[in-house]
């Protein structure tokens, strides 16, 4: 739980939803590593905007887990974290207008977030429309990214509703690359990083209707 009411920084014990009726715009919750067998029978997106696609203490991805989430028409970004004893194992990285804690907050509620499990930079747009956004459109966009690593970087593979659209072959340290997508009901994308030494970076879907 992340919040900027200091009153609601506390355990609490009763079912999410319960504790989710006692919320306002100004608390998010996040699934923890690892996700319950329920954690996707109910879903709010203003309330549970994010999920923990890694988490360093376990050295553990649920990304297929997060695939049925998002498969159930759930928006939900991504970040990783390093947890307990795992300090800078990965990272929650959020792209706010100010470095202060409530633009930071209202960054991670509008899902302008990525996980890696590095000092890697990405930043991934439809058009206008940043990582984590909903773009209503009839008309094919083209999906950028920019992305900068400590090392090289392997591969960039593009993921699109649940499964491997691409492989692109890294060249360097950097990449900057354009796919054109075609909108579809229900359809998400985004980019996943490998870079040399193991690491890796997701960043938040990008959602694409045709309505």
């Amino acid at each position: 739980m992340i919040s900027l009411r200091p009153d609601l920084l506390r355990p609490h014990t009763y079912p999410v939803p319960e504790f989710w009726k006692e919320l306002d715009h100004d608390t998010i919750t996040i699934p923890h590593q690892p996700i319950r067998r329920d954690t996707w029978a109910y879903q709010d997106d203003r309330l549970r905007p994010l999920v923990e696609i890694f988490q360093g203490c376990r050295d553990a991805s649920i990304e297929r887990h997060v695939h049925e989430g998002l498969g159930l028409g759930y928006h939900l970004g991504f970040i990783a974290s390093s947890d307990h004893m795992s300090t800078s194992a990965s990272y929650a990285c959020v792209w706010a207008q100010e470095p202060t804690r409530e633009s930071i907050f209202r960054a991670m509620q509008a899902r302008r977030t990525f996980g890696a499990t590095t000092n890697i930079r990405l930043v991934v747009h439809a058009g206008d429309y940043w990582m984590g956004e909903r773009l209503d459109t009839k008309r094919p966009v083209q999906l950028t990214l920019q992305a900068n690593a400590p090392t090289r970087i392997n591969t960039v593979e593009l993921i699109i509703d649940g499964r491997i659209h691409e492989t692109i072959d890294g060249e360097g340290r950097q990449v900057q690359l354009s796919r054109e997508l075609t909108a579809g009901a229900g359809t998400y994308a985004y980019f996943r990083l490998k870079t040399a030494g193991g690491n890796q970076a997701w960043s938040s879907p990008i959602w694409l209707t045709a309505e």
